[in-house]
């Protein structure tokens, strides 16, 4: 499954199908194999983010017409700053032992996973497949992940043979698109000249919603989440 922060669905939206191709899983056919897309709750290392219910109805759209998708809204139902730990864990509870459970992360979550809770035991209860990315240099991981990572890394076709376990490296073709670019270009131009900078980085029916609910203006604020301490990295964002 794929724990989704993102404000605008763009850099992952379109992939679903080859994203799956390079994990080795055909989700296209089989009933039992499929891409969980689940948008964080209140994910305590973000002091600013759009509320549950918009990110919802976006990712609703964007994955209209991908049957291989489906949806999880449990980290928008609870109360309170939600932890990946906490959310994968249950996850396990609800599918049993044997199911392969496979979380999905990009590179700057892969970066800076060493900052979650218990980000250590996350491996207990479901693979990890982080998505290699040009401007993320592995060099620079602490070595404490490093080092917890290395015994558990595999090819990411073999992560369906067992329920949890395992790490693995997958490449995606690049894309230009930036979460941070949309909503910084969605607030500092009309809506016409945005779209027009954005060349397609959007859905259709993402950019009338965020139209039509006047997402990302400069004016509209957003409530703040729970935070704790965190060591940080350098110019990198964080996530649970």
């Amino acid at each position: 499954y794929v724990d989704w922060d993102f404000d605008a669905l763009q850099e992952l939206g379109r992939d679903f199908a080859p994203m799956a191709e390079r994990l080795g899983v055909d989700i296209t056919f089989s009933s039992k194999r499929y891409l969980e897309l689940m948008p964080a709750g209140e994910p305590w290392q973000k002091s600013r983010i759009s509320p549950g219910i918009h990110r919802l109805n976006m990712l609703r759209i964007a994955v209209e017409y991908e049957p291989q998708c489906r949806i999880n809204t449990s980290e928008l139902c609870r109360s309170g700053a939600t932890y990946t730990i906490d959310t994968v864990s249950r996850l396990r509870e609800e599918v049993g032992p044997d199911l392969p459970l496979v979380l999905i992360l990009g590179s700057d979550q892969w970066f800076n996973l060493s900052t979650w809770r218990e980000w250590q035991s996350l491996t207990d209860f479901v693979h990890i497949a982080y998505c290699a990315r040009d401007g993320v240099r592995e060099s620079e991981i602490p070595e404490s992940q490093v080092l917890w990572a290395a015994p558990r890394m595999t090819e990411a076709r073999k992560l369906v043979f067992s329920p949890s376990g395992r790490i693995a490296r997958f490449e995606m073709a690049p894309h230009r698109a930036s979460a941070t670019a949309i909503r910084r270009t969605l607030a500092r131009e009309p809506f016409a000249r945005a779209m027009s900078s954005l060349d397609g980085w959007l859905d259709p029916g993402v950019a009338s919603y965020i139209r039509t609910h006047g997402l990302y203006h400069p004016a509209r604020h957003y409530p703040q989440v729970q935070h704790e301490h965190r060591r940080t990295h350098p110019a990198r964002r964080q996530r649970p």
